[in-house]
């Protein structure tokens, strides 16, 4: 997508290119079907492999543009934005409204990936259902490795036309002109099942005649053999972020002016290791009482740690209590937060995401509905 001008909000995607006109390759078979298989040293390397793909379809370049796509695992609509500073939350999730865009079929874009299982973790290979697999006698060490695909992948994403269209109705407009920052706003999703496979003895899920856990569909022969581990349905697993300037304040530019700079390339890891965590954010549930995030807040301030003020409310929160943390760096921070609030919430995961302009140390805790 071309640079986006503080007057100007318009970017490019090739959506005409996308077709849904081939025939539809059985999950399994889909898999089956990578010659290729990438060995991924960490999340990032992961994240941009994946984004790499999608960016590919949509002839976006890799720097200097104004689109960003991510793993994500936060549940946002379509037209929600966000800030490019602070807690990774919608600054406003209403105010935005656009034409629903159809989905594309996405055949043979993404390869497998051989990954950790850390990583797995990390997009979505949680510690409860470790845990479930662990109880019929399935036993994954943290030196186990995955192969990791995404299957049945589909492409929606807001045309360049309706998104022009609705950046201009009055009440995004307002929104957009009242936050006084440049902005990020949810273009679209990739959307499809994750397939995470390893070798494993599965005989007590054989036996057992496990065939699903939560939600994800179980593919167990017995032995010493492959187990796979697939969502039931598709996901939005990657998300489509567009930045847009703030309007600008100074008057408008002649025909002679120089054009607007570049959108600036996403900012690097941080060094290799910190000092701790900068600040840490705070999500419950809205259902929830007050107390329940101020309880949180006090348990991390009581240990010394930089907790912000304000306990944020949302409808939408994880159905497990989770800390996400940004960098490598701050892992063992985020482990440490998750291990302190572990007694209160019960079993709390220390998950890597990813997102743009976030500073070192920042760490955000997401609590289930108590």
């Amino acid at each position: 997508m071309n640079q986006a001008s503080p007057r100007c909000y318009a970017v490019f995607i090739a959506i005409g290119l996308l077709t849904t006109a081939c025939s539809k390759t059985p999950a399994t078979q889909e898999a089956n079907e990578h010659s290729d298989v990438a060995a991924v040293a960490n999340y990032d390397v992961l994240n941009e492999g994946l984004a790499e793909r999608v960016r590919n379809v949509l002839h976006v370049p890799a720097t200097g543009s104004t689109t960003q796509i991510f793993v994500t695992t936060t549940e946002s609509g379509i037209g929600s934005v966000y800030r490019t500073h602070g807690p990774w939350l919608p600054y406003n999730d209403s105010s935005c409204q656009f034409s629903t865009p159809p989905k594309n079929g996405m055949p043979s874009v993404f390869t497998t990936y051989q990954i950790s299982k850390s990583i797995a973790g990390d997009v979505g290979l949680d510690s409860s259902l470790i845990q479930a697999l662990a109880s019929f006698d399935v036993k994954l060490s943290n030196a186990s490795s995955f192969s990791f695909s995404i299957l049945d992948a589909q492409l929606q994403v807001v045309s360049e036309s309706s998104f022009k269209e609705g950046l201009a109705e009055p009440k995004c407009a307002s929104a957009l002109a009242s936050a006084g920052d440049d902005l990020y706003v949810v273009r679209g999703y990739v959307s499809g099942k994750r397939a995470f496979s390893t070798t494993v003895d599965t005989s007590g899920l054989v036996k057992a005649g496990v065939k699903k856990i939560a939600t994800f569909d179980i593919n167990a022969d017995g032995g010493k053999a492959t187990l796979g581990i697939t969502d039931a349905q598709p996901i939005e697993f990657l998300q489509i972020l567009e930045l847009v300037h703030a309007p600008a304040t100074t008057p408008a530019l002649t025909a002679s002016a120089s054009p607007a700079a570049p959108a600036p390339p996403p900012r690097p890891s941080a060094p290799a290791s910190t000092s701790g965590p900068s600040i840490i954010y705070i999500q419950q549930n809205t259902a929830d009482n007050r107390s329940v995030g101020d309880k949180a807040k006090d348990i991390l301030k009581k240990a010394g740690l930089p907790v912000a003020n304000g306990v944020e409310s949302l409808a939408k929160t994880p159905d497990r209590s989770i800390v996400k943390y940004f960098q490598d760096a701050d892992q063992a921070g985020a482990e440490h937060v998750a291990e302190l609030l572990g007694a209160q919430y019960g079993k709390v995961d220390a998950i890597r995401a990813k997102a743009p302009n976030v500073k070192a140390g920042q760490l955000e805790v997401w609590l289930a509905r108590q």
